[in-house]
């Protein structure tokens, strides 16, 4: 069943109310640093990035820093599967700015959060012999300004454009304030763009599934979870 979401307004900073009752009301939350993990190189490989046109480059990036999404390919994006290019491909693998992540973890992912996640289908090759694989490039779209700096314990920088810089390392910690993410379960931070944060009910759900790839750090705490 799908997880409701309370209707949510954010200011482009990423400040936001949720609705009344909902999690943004809830001071215990607690939230996990998400990855794909890389035991090993993936048996896949981008076959068509030279036919994305003059205006896009070759490798898979968002339109922008802060402007998540997917550019406008005048293509699908194409990948090889092949074991011969390495192992067998998780449920979540990444590519560039993108997780990679097969039919059955999109259509969980679409269960839990469909507003905070977009994806876009690939085309794929795969050796003869051979059976097809659905595959899709999925984005993690909120860009929320969501870290309490008088409790956590991060590095930052102020950028050349005047915004905050958090340098996210092994040895962080990093609290969320629970009034500012509301009613999302999962997002980036506003200061750290590469850096994608979930609650405890979208690690909850994919932990007691059997989808493979995902790994997860308390985020206040530094210690995988």
């Amino acid at each position: 069943m799908p997880v409701e979401v309370a209707e949510i307004t954010q200011d482009p900073a990423g400040s936001e109310e949720g609705g009344a009752g909902g999690p943004a009301q809830s001071l215990c939350r607690k939230f996990y640093l998400v990855q794909p993990y890389h035991p090993s190189a993936p048996g896949y490989k981008l076959m068509n990035g030279n036919e994305f046109g003059p205006n896009n480059p070759r490798i898979l990036l968002p339109p922008g820093l802060l402007d998540r999404g997917f550019r406008d390919y005048p293509v699908r994006p194409r990948f090889r599967v092949s074991r011969s290019l390495g192992r067998k491909l998780q449920d979540f693998e990444s590519d560039g700015s993108y997780w990679v992540v097969s039919d059955r973890a999109k259509r969980l992912l679409v269960s839990i959060s469909d507003r905070d996640l977009k994806f876009l289908p690939i085309d794929t090759e795969v050796d003869a012999g051979k059976a097809q694989i659905k595959l899709w490039l999925c984005d993690v779209m909120p860009l929320l300004n969501a870290v309490n700096e008088a409790k956590s314990k991060v590095d930052s920088v102020i950028s050349s454009d005047g915004r905050r810089i958090h340098r996210i390392s092994g040895i962080s910690r990093v609290v969320l304030d629970p009034s500012v993410v509301g009613a999302h379960h999962i997002f980036r931070l506003y200061s750290s763009s590469h850096t994608v944060v979930c609650d405890e009910i979208f690690r909850d759900i994919i932990k007691k599934s059997s989808l493979t790839g995902l790994v997860f750090k308390d985020a206040a705490l530094g210690t995988w979870a």
